[in-house]
């Protein structure tokens, strides 16, 4: 039998690494999807992201009298998500052939630290998240016949931070206990008109 929905696929990665101190990574994919009309049902996404290794640079090494190890790392990306709807046209709705992708651009920028031989560990999280073409229900005319229709419309932001620690509290050769606390703030921030509805 085929399946309700095909998505159909194509990747390509790209990392590199230099004397174990920058690395460097990429990704292109185009997706194809069955829940998206034609007009436009292919589309192309990426991600490039980047760290630094601070205890492997010559100047570093004092703070490895304070560090096990200490890594800045950064990525920006573009998603989608084509399962808004269940259909191009449905019998509740007049369809909406224009309708297309939800698209995500997200941004991130980390500093992970360890001590006492890496014992504990802690990563601190800024990030920056922003959803364009919102699947929402657009109020209709009742003289159309239907209530609403499927449609792209409005924008998410949400930025915040995240804390972890984490800590091996006893620690053995073929078992250990580990302990860990996240802590997180984020603020959303949404528009879209009146006449809409999610």
């Amino acid at each position: 039998t085929t399946p309700d929905n095909l998505l159909l696929s194509q990747i390509a990665i790209a990392r590199y690494s230099y004397s174990n101190k920058y690395t460097l990574s990429a990704s292109l994919r185009r997706d194809g999807s069955s829940q998206v009309p034609a007009l436009n049902r292919y589309k192309h996404f990426y991600a490039v992201g980047g760290s630094w290794n601070v205890l492997s640079e010559s100047f570093a090494e004092r703070l490895r009298t304070h560090f096990s190890y200490l890594r800045l790392r950064a990525s920006y990306g573009l998603t989608g998500n084509a399962g808004g709807f269940a259909s191009d046209y449905e019998l509740q709705t007049p369809g909406n052939p224009a309708y297309n992708w939800e698209m995500n651009r997200i941004a991130d920028v980390a500093v992970e630290a360890g001590f006492f031989k890496n014992r504990l560990r802690t990563e601190l999280d800024f990030y920056n998240r922003i959803t364009d073409g919102l699947f929402v229900n657009r109020n209709l005319s009742l003289t159309t016949g239907f209530a609403t229709i499927s449609s792209n419309e409005g924008k998410i932001r949400n930025r915040g931070v995240e804390l972890m620690i984490e800590g091996d509290i006893i620690k053995q050769k073929d078992w250990k206990v580990t302990a860990g606390l996240n802590l997180a703030y984020n603020q959303t921030h949404m528009s879209f008109g009146p006449e809409y509805i999610i």
